[in-house]
């Protein structure tokens, strides 16, 4: 028999016992874990509202978290953030109106960890591994857990079809706001308008959402219209050339800038016309310096021009020349120009034969001024007449003299 005294320690302990279990805390279950096996299959089905509980997945959970205050640490990008976290912060922050900072979480919680497919896979290779370890039961119930889901995902499809529907009626409304500029911009080019409206109605048109292949279309039009108006602009340009060479007109010809300087600058750098305006000054600079207006008092023009001829078939080149730039101030300019070009090649193919035959000769007595005849012979051919044909020739030449030149002076052989 038990002495009074070891009784009262027993239950002293035991008291001490019951009391360490009331005050233990509870064990946090995973609520997306995989639920306990049961042995007993009708328990399982008359308990199927507390299997579904356990098999909530993340991204199915329906809940209400508590409103989070915006500085509750709800930011986009942590890779750690827990789901049910992120779930509470999305939805805190489209309670408050803030949709463009709740788009970014709401991006990550549609990821491919959490996504339908990953879930689908999962749930099946969990029950067939069950299966296969003799588990049949346990199987059976995670099938049936995830078949809780199939009227749900029917409601998914619904709404993604009326969602669906809804783009296609907005971009249908929006195809009609933009169809008839399509339209336009089509007339356009087949009646071959103006480049610059053209240009004008396909930036209108790429302020709508349009597709990527009518973007595509839009820019197509663009380069095509340009290409067009380029030649426009070309033939303009070359148009211009002629007034002021062939005519000198320089009032024709500074209307026509001003009509050349609407053109966009991109078209105008295509045309060669960016550096047209200083040009046209040059020409009629020169031009006003050589006017000569007392001698046409006694001149005709039309004798000048023929004697000019008579002294270039006389191989009396300068006096030709004389005349015929002279003739540059009349109407004949343009007669003039052709005869001065005819000449030019003349000129310039005795200018080299002379600085040939100059050249030997120095090379003979080494005489500094037979070889600076010969370069001023190609200064004279360059001087009067620049645009000839062979003017590349007559540089390389030129150079070659004053290279030896250099070497005369130095007195190296």
């Amino acid at each position: 028999m038990l002495s009074p005294t070891l009784v009262s320690r027993i239950c002293a302990l035991l008291a001490l016992l019951l009391l360490a279990c009331t005050q233990a805390p509870t064990p946090v279950v995973d609520k997306a874990a995989i639920p306990h096996t049961s042995s007993s299959h009708t328990e399982r089905v008359h308990s199927d509202s507390a299997h579904h509980k356990d098999w909530i997945a993340p991204e199915f959970a329906e809940s209400t978290p508590p409103a989070l205050p915006p500085d509750s640490g709800c930011m986009a990008g942590n890779a750690l953030f827990p789901f049910r976290r992120l779930q509470q912060c999305v939805d805190s922050l489209v309670a408050a109106g803030k949709v463009a900072e709740a788009i970014p979480l709401l991006r990550q919680v549609v990821n491919a960890q959490n996504s339908l497919v990953d879930l689908g896979h999962n749930t099946l290779r969990l029950a067939r591994l069950l299966q296969v370890s003799g588990q049949k039961e346990e199987a059976a119930a995670v099938l049936e857990a995830f078949l809780v889901y199939k009227p749900q995902m029917l409601a998914w499809m619904d709404s993604l079809d009326a969602q669906e529907v809804r783009l296609q009626k907005q971009e249908t409304q929006k195809a009609l706001e933009f169809q008839p500029l399509v339209k336009q911009i089509s007339n356009l080019m087949a009646v071959k308008s103006d480049f610059r409206l053209v240009r004008t109605m396909t930036d209108s048109l790429r302020t709508f959402p349009i597709s990527d292949s009518l973007l595509r279309w839009s820019h197509l039009q663009d380069s095509l219209a340009t290409m067009r108006g380029l030649t426009v602009l070309r033939a303009e340009v070359e148009h211009l050339r002629q007034l002021v060479v062939d005519a000198g007109n320089y009032d024709s010809a500074h209307f026509l800038l001003e009509q050349i300087a609407q053109w966009p600058a991109d078209v105008r750098v295509l045309a060669g016309a960016d550096s047209l305006a200083d040009w046209v000054t040059r020409q009629e600079a020169s031009d006003k310096a050589a006017l000569d207006p007392q001698f046409w008092k006694t001149h005709d023009p039309a004798k000048v021009l023929a004697d000019a001829r008579q002294k270039k078939g006389a191989g009396q080149l300068d006096a030709a020349y004389e005349l015929l730039t002279k003739l540059l101030q009349t109407k004949l300019r343009k007669e003039a120009r052709k005869d001065l070009m005819a000449l030019g090649e003349q000129y310039c193919t005795q200018s080299r034969q002379s600085a040939a035959d100059l050249y030997t000769k120095f090379r003979k007595d080494h005489s500094a001024k037979n070889l600076q005849q010969a370069i001023l012979a190609l200064d004279l051919c360059l001087e009067k007449f620049p645009d000839n044909s062979a003017r590349s020739k007559i540089m390389q030449n030129r150079d070659l003299l004053q290279q030896e030149q250099s070497k005369s002076k130095a007195g190296t052989p």
